[in-house]
């Protein structure tokens, strides 16, 4: 099954939601061009869903380890989702 594109909408919906800065770093577009992320991988099942997608810079999208995050480091998009996931 081909990888599907995000759309330009998607991508600024994205981006504004976030408040155009990387949820990892903090990091703004003025000092780095930020992408849009999926949360749960492509490659794990993650969907091209807004709630699956977050905004970041790409020293900090090439550099994630999943595994190893702490609440503390992880934004608040995941933590939301974490909690969401703990309570079931």
């Amino acid at each position: 099954m081909a990888r599907k594109t995000l759309s330009k909408k998607l991508r600024f919906d994205v981006f504004k939601r976030d408040g155009f800065k990387c949820q990892y770093c903090g990091i703004t577009p003025e000092k780095e061009i930020l992408q849009v992320d999926h949360i749960i991988p492509v490659a794990e099942g993650g969907e091209n869903d807004i709630d699956n997608l977050i905004t970041s810079c790409p020293n900090c999208n090439n550099q994630i380890d999943y595994m190893n995050l702490q609440p503390s480091h992880l934004p608040y998009q995941m933590v939301k989702n974490l909690h969401i996931q703990k309570q079931f």
